[in-house]
């Protein structure tokens, strides 16, 4: 039988949120920053699509320099394609186990431009296969559609995302490669994106 994941609140724009509960806790800067990119994206948007996978690299690499040119890539075909407004986040990841990192990523559209994860999917795929150095995973249930407004929905997205700022698993062992990033969205000053 599957087991829900343990939530706990979690305070951000004045109001009560769940995230996924960790041991050794989130890291709060990088979580603000993923929320911060959700909503200003849907203060331009009244529907944004959010679609998570993972990368991993085949090799050890000290910086991040693999992730800017992927995401460098990724934003470039989804503006030619589909809309100019993209947002991001991803999360360095790597176990004592692991030779290579890994990132968890997510990527913010605008869902009235795409409301597909496959789309997305098609374009990570060809640039992972372009850079060679890159595996992709997707997950089941990777991608959301959610609505301004929609609290509920918001919700949804914002606890699986949350996943990106856990403590745990971050790769300690590469001293000069950043743990988390994300995209620096402006938000549009007359929209709130709690209501519709």
């Amino acid at each position: 039988m599957f087991n829900r994941p343990l939530t706990e609140d979690y305070y951000y724009a004045n109001l009560q949120w769940k995230v996924l509960s960790f041991k050794q806790g989130i890291n709060h800067q990088s979580l603000n920053n993923i929320f911060d990119q959700v909503l200003r994206l849907l203060s331009h948007h009244s529907k944004v699509l959010v679609v998570r996978f993972d990368l991993h690299l085949f090799d050890q690499a000290n910086n991040n320099t693999l992730i800017s040119n992927f995401t460098k890539q990724l934003k470039k075909q989804i503006q030619r394609k589909y809309s100019k407004r993209v947002g991001f986040a991803w999360a360095r990841e790597r176990t004592t186990e692991e030779k290579a990192p890994h990132y968890h990523y997510a990527v913010f559209v605008n869902g009235h431009k795409i409301n597909k994860s496959h789309s997305i999917y098609n374009i990570v795929k060809i640039i992972c296969e372009k850079l060679g150095a890159l595996h992709h995973y997707f997950p089941e249930n990777g991608f959301y559609n959610i609505k301004r407004g929609n609290l509920k929905d918001i919700q949804r997205v914002l606890v699986r995302l949350s996943y990106l700022a856990k403590n745990e698993t971050k790769d300690t062992l590469s001293n000069h490669a950043a743990n988390y990033q994300t995209s620096r969205l402006i938000a549009h000053e007359l929209t709130n994106p709690f209501t519709s």
